[in-house]
């Protein structure tokens, strides 16, 4: 599972926000109405798994997702 894919289709949806929450699929608001994804409920660590990687020591890991989001 990676973000960049969820981060894509945000963008190709015109979404606002992201949620990943353990025990429910990932939601993406488009236009103030928060839609679940087609996809089994996120598990224990699953979350994790999706963000930390694209974070580093000392940083947030914003800027490389904000990059991903300008199509960088």
């Amino acid at each position: 599972m990676e973000i960049f894919s969820f981060l894509n289709l945000m963008v190709e949806k015109a979404g606002s926000d992201l949620f990943f929450s353990v025990g429910a699929p990932v939601n993406l608001k488009i236009e103030g109405i928060t839609h679940p994804l087609k996809m089994p409920a996120l598990r224990p660590g699953q979350v994790k798994q999706v963000t930390i990687p694209r974070q580093s020591r000392g940083h947030s890991g914003c800027e490389p997702l904000k990059a991903a989001v300008r199509g960088r």
